[in-house]
């Protein structure tokens, strides 16, 4: 790691675009994240789980509507979130992912010391509902 705070380490620089950017800007202004309707899922519809799959194979996340969370739940996990990630460094590595885990504090799917990674602050908690 580079010595100096100025500067972003090896392992987080990705090639970039021939304007310095990582995304260009023609693929910016189309990108749309996908968005499923939970009340279609719940009823089995079909094009609605087929959309669902697409947004998981091609992208990897997508935001869900009509989940019935309620708001208050929402904003309490919201602020939990954010308190966790205002803690010191030291204190968020004791939640560090254990060897061959995806759950827990810090990069997913490492699977080289040279591989590029993505330049982020990230948990990864699986929780089931009560």
């Amino acid at each position: 790691m580079r010595s100096d705070s100025q500067s972003v380490p090896e392992r987080y620089v990705h090639e970039n675009n021939k304007d310095g950017s990582i995304v260009s800007q023609d693929s910016a202004n189309s990108l749309q994240i996908p968005v499923i309707d939970f009340s279609f899922l719940a009823k089995g519809d079909e094009d609605e789980v087929h959309k669902l799959h697409l947004a998981c194979e091609d992208w990897g996340f997508f935001q869900i509507i009509n989940h019935r969370v309620k708001e208050e739940i929402l904003k309490k996990m919201k602020a939990a979130v954010a308190a966790f990630f205002e803690l010191p460094i030291e204190e968020k590595k004791k939640y560090g992912k254990a060897e061959n885990e995806i759950e827990g504090y810090g990069q997913n799917f490492v699977v080289s010391q040279h591989q590029k990674l993505d330049w982020s602050d990230m948990i990864y908690l699986i929780t089931l509902s009560s």
